[in-house]
């Protein structure tokens, strides 16, 4: 009877989860998010001169180290220490929508942005760059 009862219930979690998964978003407006891996050729880390084994060697290296900060001898608490972060994101915010580059930290729940009040305009930009860094309030409602 608990195995009949555990099944429906996981039936019941994935019918639930392939509907959810199907929504999609309102186009229209509010916030959208667009996640980039730092070895993307959307990231600003992104090093074209690099072959596909070198950013393989380079993740590899990566998360190799990651796990050194968090391994304790004794097995207490680890200090973790900030590495290079793995993840951007594009975030639009605002109205009109002012699209802005993010970092993912896994290690917070918080996200800040660098604003102005409109009393200094945004720093140049280097090329014809589509992401702003300084996020206006006075341009926005």
């Amino acid at each position: 009877m608990a195995g009949t009862t555990w099944r429906a219930l996981l039936l019941l979690g994935v019918v639930l989860t392939v509907q959810l998964c199907g929504c999609t978003a309102y186009v229209g407006g509010g916030f959208s998010v667009e996640f980039i891996h730092r070895d993307s050729p959307k990231s600003p880390l992104h090093d074209p001169s690099l072959t596909s084994h070198d950013r393989v060697l380079a993740a590899v290296r990566r998360s190799t180290a990651r796990s050194y900060t968090v391994r304790d001898p004794s097995g207490g608490v680890a200090e973790i220490r900030s590495s290079p972060y793995e993840y951007l994101m594009y975030v639009n915010i605002g109205t009109p929508r002012t699209r802005m580059l993010a970092i993912v930290s896994t290690g917070s729940n918080l996200m800040s942005f660098k604003c102005t009040n409109g009393t200094s305009g945004p720093p140049p930009a280097a090329g014809a760059a589509p992401v702003s860094y300084v996020f206006d309030t006075s341009s926005s409602s």
